[in-house]
């Protein structure tokens, strides 16, 4: 496999690149927007283009914000432009392996965005013919035939008490007794029933047997079949949604409320028909993703080579400074008590909750107990409350054998895993119990046995995971202090219209 060195060209880095639009200048150095649309990009900055957001943003809060990004980000360029020349003169041309992978991952991401944006057509780029011939072409890929969101219960037994059965089953959900759902969950003796009756969507053209598919077809929407016998069984039909066929005319689509799908449409299958010309993988080959197959056929736009060419000045400047800065980076006492100040949330050696988890789940089975979110709720309510009025728990397990499912935590926790109840939790004393809290799963409530302060290990015992934390941050200050030492001393300034006094 090639790799992405090989399938760009790369540009020497050359300090002071003459370049059109300089908009920034130091001792030796000048700055053009290219640089800065490149290194915003590469960086993820909040503004894809600084300057322009600076200079004619409406809101004078973005304008003001810009403005600072712009110069951060020219103070960042002198750093890169400096350090890396220093590391080009020692001989160090290729920056870490690390460093250059999310370079690449930048130019990577560029280069594919580039490449679809080109590709997509726009509203309002387009003339009534360009839409019109889009509309004919697509027209085809729009229609649908009716479909019918379905829902059903079946039976086994297929004589007159199990015809009465159902039928009486279908009163009580017409007189809105039960639901639907809830009868195929309880009642249905096919796999659906786990799913509450759900079957699918149908059109006419599915493949479902005749006989149930004139059954569904021949049931009105949110209606209910009578009983039917199909050959293997009585089966009971709930036509739950109808979606009519669609058939919209190249007027439709050209109308507003089509338009985005019609364009949808086209600009997937534009793309499609872009990357089957692609040049073909190299046999043998790994597999290459579509922003390498683009690098290799030549497709790298100019922000996507220049993104490149300042990310691999950013990688071997910050690495060639931190090499000859190595020695600084060593933090003392007080660096180290800073940092574990910093830190000190997340070294707590353990959580702040012992608990008892009580739990009244939903039953899958035809066997299950608790069939329903709603029983669930009640029964465990009830258990709740006789447990907050000083019931037996023992007694409490052996009366809801089956029901109640009762677990508490071996080790100290940092909460319930229900946001709810930690909220709770929160505010109670040990002994008491949160409310009932639903889930898919079943009806949950938890009783506070213990809790514990939030104490930090001391720095002693964790100085381990401190010391990485405050090395770096010495390290990131001492590189604030060169680049501020930087812009003094070489002059940088930003040459703004208005303002041309600099950062």
């Amino acid at each position: 496999m090639r790799t992405l060195y090989s399938l760009l060209v790369l540009a020497l880095f050359i300090p002071g690149r003459a370049l059109a639009g300089v908009i920034a200048e130091a001792k030796g150095h000048t700055f053009t927007n290219d640089e800065l649309l490149a290194f915003a990009r590469l960086m993820q900055y909040p503004y894809e283009d600084p300057w322009e957001t600076a200079l004619s943003d409406p809101d004078p809060d973005i304008r003001v914000d810009a403005r600072e990004v712009t110069a951060g980000a020219f103070r960042h360029l002198l750093f890169d432009r400096v350090w890396s020349a220093k590391a080009i003169e020692a001989g160090r041309s290729e920056p870490d392996p690390q460093l250059w992978a999310q370079v690449a991952g930048a130019v990577e991401s560029c280069v594919e965005r580039t490449w679809r944006e080109s590709l997509e057509v726009q509203a309002d780029t387009l003339q009534e013919a360009d839409v019109r011939a889009i509309a004919t072409r697509m027209q085809d890929q729009f229609r649908a035939p009716e479909t019918r969101t379905v829902f059903y219960i079946y039976r086994t037994a297929m004589d007159h008490a199990e015809r009465a059965f159902l039928a009486d089953l279908r009163e009580r959900i017409l007189s809105g007794e039960t639901t639907f759902r809830e009868a195929a969950f309880r009642y249905s003796e096919a796999p659906s029933s786990r799913h509450h009756g759900y079957l699918g969507v149908f059109h006419r053209e599915s493949e479902l047997p005749a006989a149930f598919r004139d059954l569904i077809f021949a049931t009105a929407e949110d209606e209910i079949s009578t009983p039917t016998l199909l050959g293997n069984g009585l089966y009971m039909v709930h036509v739950a949604g109808v979606q009519p066929a669609r058939n919209p005319s190249v007027e439709e689509l050209m109308e507003p409320s089509w338009l985005p799908a019609l364009l949808a449409l086209e600009n997937r299958e534009r793309m499609s028909r872009a990357t089957m010309e692609l040049p073909a993988e190299e046999e043998g080959a790994a597999r290459m993703t579509l922003p390498r197959r683009l690098i290799a056929a030549g497709k790298v736009p100019d922000l996507c080579a220049e993104i490149e060419r300042l990310g691999r000045a950013t990688a071997l400047a910050h690495e060639y400074w931190r090499a000859q800065h190595e020695h600084q980076f060593e933090p003392d006492q007080a660096e180290m008590e800073q940092a574990y100040e910093r830190m000190k949330a997340l070294l707590i050696p353990s959580g702040q909750f012992r608990l008892t988890r009580f739990a009244v789940p939903i039953g899958t089975t035809r066997e299950a107990a608790i069939k329903s979110r709603e029983a669930a709720q009640a029964k465990a309510a009830e258990i709740r409350e006789a447990l907050a009025a000083g019931g037996d728990l023992a007694e409490l397990q052996r009366a809801h054998a089956g029901v109640l499912d009762v677990r508490e935590t071996s080790e100290w926790a940092m909460g319930s895993g229900i946001g709810d109840a930690d909220s709770e939790l929160l505010g109670m004393e040990a002994g008491e119990f949160t409310t009932v809290h639903v889930r898919t799963e079943g009806a949950i409530f938890f009783r506070l046995d213990q809790r514990q302060a939030l104490t930090p290990a001391p720095l002693e015992e964790v100085r381990e995971h401190v010391y990485p934390n405050a090395r770096n941050s010495k390290m990131w200050n001492l590189r604030a202090q060169e680049i501020r030492r930087l812009t003094q001393e070489l002059e940088l300034r930003v040459l703004w219209p208005a303002d041309p006094t600099g950062p």
